[in-house]
Order: structure tokens, then sequence, then C-alpha cells
């Protein structure tokens, strides 16, 4: 598990009280995406408010620019006004965990949330599977392990089960990548996917 924050107290609370994942605290978007990239990450959990007016959940759409797609949640210790929850929406986010109550039972709320996100198939491809339908890719042909087939195809053998995680991730990366190959950044500028190795 990815832990964005910049509170280092409260990345300190989090890293000795989560005992179901492997946590790697980061303070920084940029620090994040240079851990994701690395490779070994699950699942994101990235604070709204991080310092300087930086948002932690752009760690999702960067990530997905680089043709990655990691399921998370974000937390907040403010309401969630209607401007973020659409940008929320737009990402892919569907859970919130608000840091309400006792710092130290935080860790409970957020296990619960990731564990439930990573054994429902639907919610940890729903970044993906969100923008695949945005953009009418359901029924491009996606090559994997030899085979091409629809993307909806594929989709329905990853909801049925039938691929193990390793091989899910990879048909998410590849999902992912053909989603960024339609997209036009906010720039409008070409991504440039030289990164993706980075």
């Amino acid at each position: 598990m990815l832990i964005v924050e910049n509170d280092g107290s409260m990345l300190r609370i989090l890293n000795m009280t989560i005992t179901k994942f492997e946590v790697v605290g980061v303070t920084t978007v940029k620090q994040a995406i240079k851990e994701l990239l690395k490779g070994g990450i699950d699942f994101i959990v990235a604070d709204i408010k991080l310092a300087k007016g930086k948002e932690g959940y752009e760690v999702f759409r960067e990530l997905f620019f680089k043709g990655k797609s990691v399921p998370g949640i974000v937390f907040t210790a403010f309401e969630v006004n209607k401007k973020t929850q659409n940008i929320l929406n737009e990402i892919g986010i569907e859970e919130i965990v608000h840091k309400t109550g006792q710092p130290k039972k935080l860790y409970v709320r957020l296990e619960s949330a990731a564990l439930k996100i990573l054994s429902d198939r639907k919610k940890r491809f729903y970044p993906v599977t969100k923008k695949i339908t945005s953009l009418g890719l359901e029924n491009e042909y996606l090559t994997y392990n030899g085979s091409t087939r629809k993307i909806r195809e594929w989709l329905g053998d990853v909801f049925k089960k039938k691929f193990t995680y390793d091989e899910e991730n990879e048909l998410k990366d590849l999902m992912t990548g053909i989603c960024n190959r339609n997209m036009i950044p906010e720039d409008g500028h070409p991504h440039n996917f030289r990164q993706l190795g980075e």
C-alpha cells in the first residue's frame, strides 16, 4: 500500500498501525509516481490536500497517463465539495475515507476499504473500465498472451475470475495504454510514452 500524506506524524501512525499491507509512505505526488513505477504497489491511499495547495488525488491521473492503473481511495479531514467530488468521479475514485475520530483508529477504516476494493474486481478495474466506456473502446481489440479479443470480452473473463491476480494487473495496464492512446491531455500536447519505463 502506498500512502500519499504530507503530515509526517500521520504517516508514522499509519505505518505503525496498518498490518494487513506493507506500507510505503511519501509526502508528494512526484515521490508517489516514482515509487509506483518501481512496481510492487497494489493499492494507493492519497490525502486530498497536500502541502502548498497540491492535491493528492492527482497521483491517480498522473499514473494513468504513464500507462498504469492502480486502485485506491482518498482520505481527507475536510468536507468534499461538489467540484472535488466530480473530479474524483472522473478519475475513477469510488471510496473516500474521512479523518474523523481518533487518528489511531483511521487504519481500521483504511484497511477495510482497501481489502473490499481489492477483493471486488469490478471496483479494482473501475478507473480503467470507466475510461474505456467514456472513450467508447469496449469493442477495440486487445492482444494478450497470444490471443486477440475485444476489450469487453477480456473484462468479462476478468470479472468471472478466470485469471490470476498478476494476469489481471497485466491486462489492466494494457487496457490503460489503449485508453491513453485515445486520450487528449489537458495541455493539448501528446503524452510522452517513453516515460512508461522510467
